[in-house]
């Protein structure tokens, strides 16, 4: 019995030589679209994710079985570099949501650093480190 899975084992591999197979890109539109499938069920108006599941999934397949590993390689890259770019930006909305009470953000005009000064201390001056600009904000 062991030799017919073997068996199909060895085929399976057959089959995939040469192409991409699963990544990360992959797994991730596997789960949203089980995501968009379970929200299309479960709450009426939002019937249009249903056929977005289903192109995440096909899409995902298509990757998957693509023997354009140059191409699936290049998406795979340009995926991880949108998610660390948007990454450091959802920390820094974190942390200002998180410190909202005691600190007061301000972003320079001039090269859009954020700067933070303590609640409470009426009208302040500050100069950015980075640009040396100078701003005078209300904490």
């Amino acid at each position: 019995m062991n030799s017919f899975f073997d068996r199909i084992r060895y085929k399976y591999m057959q089959f995939m030589r040469g192409r991409y197979g699963f990544d990360e890109l992959s797994k991730k539109m596997i789960i949203w679209s089980l995501i968009f499938f379970t929200a299309s069920v479960l709450i009426r108006g939002l019937w249009f994710l249903y056929p977005v599941g289903c192109v995440l999934v096909m899409w995902s397949y298509f990757r998957c079985f693509s023997k354009n590993v140059y191409k699936r390689s290049k998406e795979l890259i340009a995926y991880n570099g949108f998610l660390t770019k948007n990454k450091k930006k959802l920390a820094l909305l974190r942390r200002i949501w998180k410190e909202r009470k005691t600190y007061k953000y301000f972003r320079c005009k001039n090269c859009g650093a954020f700067w933070r000064v303590p609640r409470g201390i009426g009208t302040t001056e500050i100069k950015c480190k980075i640009c040396k600009e100078k701003m005078i904000r209300k904490a």
